[in-house]
């Protein structure tokens, strides 16, 4: 019998066959709400007899279906078999593929949709954790979430996830930690100031890196506290801006992440629009206002801490 390792994600309890240091240590005090194998194997992907729907992006990301089982499969590296019971993850990466590659695919693009199928909400968004709670950074390609995480990260936020954030609860919508750190190019990398000993190069990415504070490996849910929809500008002072709720809905509504956008009848889009109504309910919801300037990434942060502590 070989080893397994024990991992966090998203509220997920994964039992893998491989090492995989991007995953947090599972914690005896973390809720898990299901629990998924994971196994790690070279050889030939298999294809989709079925395709339901294909994303745009690099990822090249597909789902379908092979024979009984769904079938996830990305143009980086990687396919994916998610067993119709939902317990097994098979990963087969191409012989003389990057394994690094896949890995990042698996957690980057598969599981936050795995967690769906468990009653988890998927939305593409970053976030982050203080002692008194959690905030999601929201906006689209280029609105600077990453950046922002970055900067949030190295002041001494924990950082739940960096690109879609997996969240659970009813009454009170928490955030689960995910994918650990967070991926900037070089100029953000400078400017945020990242101490280099802590960044590493990307898989399939030129010039990329993935960063990680340090103490990151916590994974307790934490309670939402506040959504923020970023927008960036020339000459203008780090300010929030208060949102309606109908406003704030309408615009976090299409940053939902669903398992397959292929089958009209998943109830996953349903679940995370009723989810986010009541964190939009319950969580105030502001537009972040900041300039294009490094330099004041620290009074956004402190403006940041100062809402979570009103």
């Amino acid at each position: 019998m070989g080893s397994t390792w024990v991992y966090s994600f998203g509220g997920l309890r994964l039992r893998s066959t491989t090492a995989i240091d991007q995953l947090r240590p599972y914690q005896a005090e973390a809720e898990a709400w299901a629990d998924i194998a994971l196994s790690f194997e070279t050889g030939e992907p298999p294809v989709q007899d079925r395709i339901s729907y294909r994303w745009p992006g690099r990822y090249g990301l597909i789902v379908g279906t092979c024979g009984d089982e769904w079938l996830m499969t990305s143009s980086l590296d990687g396919a994916f078999l998610i067993s119709r019971e939902r317990r097994t993850v098979r990963c087969i990466s191409a012989p003389g593929a990057s394994f690094d590659a896949c890995v990042d695919v698996l957690i980057r693009r598969v599981l936050p949709r795995v967690a769906t199928l468990f009653g988890a909400s998927a939305i593409h968004a970053a976030a982050l954790a203080r002692p008194e709670g959690g905030i999601l950074l929201l906006g689209m390609s280029g609105a600077g979430k990453s950046t922002m995480t970055a900067a949030l990260g190295n002041a001494g936020w924990h950082i739940l996830s960096d690109d879609i954030s997996v969240m659970w609860g009813r009454e009170e919508p928490l955030l689960a930690p995910a994918a650990m750190g967070v991926c900037v190019w070089p100029a953000s990398r400078e400017g945020v100031g990242l101490p280099i000993e802590r960044c590493r190069p990307m898989p399939a990415y030129d010039g990329k890196t993935h960063f990680v504070p340090e103490g990151e490996p916590a994974t307790v849910p934490v309670p939402l506290r506040a959504l923020l929809f970023l927008k960036r500008g020339s000459n203008v002072a780090p300010a929030l801006e208060p949102l309606r709720e109908a406003q704030a809905l309408v615009a976090a509504a299409h940053m939902l992440v669903q398992f397959d956008p292929g089958d009209p009848a998943r109830p996953d889009r349903v679940r995370g629009f009723a989810r986010l109504n009541a964190a939009v309910k319950i969580a105030p919801s502001y537009r972040l206002l900041y300039p294009n300037d490094f330099a004041a990434l620290a009074d956004v942060e402190l403006l940041l801490r100062g809402l979570l502590k009103a």
